[in-house]
């Protein structure tokens, strides 16, 4: 079973709830986990390529939105910290295509966390 999800817990406390709050245009949005290996897993930030981070986050975004025209913006999980024991980590990081729909047909490389993980909020 492969699957993807966004968690929304936000962390409603200090400045970025406040600047949150100005991303209302979007439609849905949350830490990003995938579900493999048994387990859901959230996905760490590519750092080091922001082209691949941003794609990423689209493919997530479109499969979420059920539309080809979704979108999202990248987040630092900091907005979306809540409840980060209930999933594991993945071990690997999705590079994407600008073309890529589904983030499971994405090339995957290993790559070790530091525990700052991937959230976008998406919009159509």
């Amino acid at each position: 079973e492969l699957g993807v999800r966004l968690i929304d817990e936000l962390d409603t406390s200090g400045e970025s709830w406040k600047k949150l709050d100005e991303l209302k245009e979007y439609k849905e949005g949350g830490r990003i986990e995938v579900f493999q290996a048994g387990e859901w897993q959230k996905i760490c930030m590519i750092k080091s390529d922001f082209n691949a981070q941003v794609n990423a986050v689209n493919v997530i975004c479109k499969m979420k939105m059920g539309s080809a025209r979704a979108y999202g913006s990248t987040h630092s999980s900091h907005y979306f910290n809540q409840k980060t024991e209930d999933s594991g980590v993945s071990k690997h990081v999705f590079l994407c295509d600008r073309e890529a729909t589904n983030i499971f047909d994405c090339e995957k490389k290993e790559a070790t966390c530091s525990g700052d993980w991937e959230a976008t909020l998406c919009r159509a």
